[in-house]
């Protein structure tokens, strides 16, 4: 059953974002099939802030050899940051907050202070944590170039509203799933990573990937990469198919903030 879990959200720590440049993050376990999001909304005049203040805590980290657990950051829009961590098993969760305040015990506690009011200061709502499960049906991966939240410089994160009846959920599932093989056919250069949520708001993501900005500008649409494949018509009727499942469908650009991740540790 493709069941779209909806249960409500938890509060959890912060992340980061904005413009960064092309250092490439040490990748996380790839075969991990759970994200553990964490969302932060931050005023628009305060984003610099926020950046500023993660980027210096960051560097109190390098300094002591500490991490303080934060997984990937995605600056989201202008102004909306996510950190996605990969974990394997829920387990981790019991056994993680002690090591990270064993080695977080490294770090001067004025440098704690400062980045908790610098980041904390620059919060809006809505501010929460999801965790999503990875969806082989949703996903897609070149042949070569296949790309980890970790490793991409930018992308786009699409949230999707599905309607949770079979009839309209199914097609859905199944229109992306043949989507996926036509990529392949076509050999398609991004990276598609499809996430159902399990504790959240219930949407059903999307994250696309590229190495860089000119990959993500230059690539072809994924109804013209279909067409190619599968025909002009077969690939209307599948957009077709996947707009009419969907309640409410939002899209934003997304950079991979390298410069202020941090994955050593636990």
């Amino acid at each position: 059953m493709r069941a779209i879990l909806l249960v409500p959200v938890v509060v959890g720590s912060i992340a980061c974002g904005g413009s960064a440049p092309r250092v490439v993050t040490p990748a996380p376990r790839a075969d991990a099939p759970y994200r553990a999001v964490h969302i932060d909304t931050l005023a628009p005049d305060k984003v610099e802030r926020f950046v500023a203040a993660r980027a210096a805590w960051k560097g109190e980290l390098e300094k002591a050899g500490a991490s303080d657990g934060r997984g990937v950051f995605l600056q989201v829009g202008d102004h909306a940051m996510y950190t996605v961590r990969s974990f394997a098993a829920f387990a981790d969760f019991d056994t993680r907050g002690d090591a990270i305040d064993r080695s977080l015990a490294k770090v001067p506690k004025a440098a704690s202070d400062a980045y908790d009011q610098g980041a904390d200061s620059s919060l809006v709502y809505p501010h929460t944590s999801e965790v999503w499960q990875v969806d082989p049906q949703l996903s897609y991966a070149p042949a070569s170039g296949a790309l980890t939240e970790a490793t991409a410089a930018v992308g786009r994160l699409v949230l999707d509203d599905v309607r949770p009846d079979p009839a309209s959920r199914d097609p859905y599932w199944d229109a992306i799933d043949e989507q996926n093989q036509a990529l392949a056919a076509a050999h398609y250069p991004l990276t598609r990573i499809g996430f159902r949520t399990m504790f959240g708001a219930g949407h059903v993501i999307t994250l696309w990937l590229a190495p860089s900005q000119q990959a993500l500008d230059t690539a072809p649409s994924v109804e013209a990469a279909v067409a190619s494949v599968r025909g002009a018509e077969r690939a209307k009727q599948l957009a077709a198919t996947i707009a009419g499942a969907i309640v409410h469908h939002d899209e934003q650009p997304v950079v991979v903030r390298h410069d202020l991740t941090r994955l050593q540790g636990p």
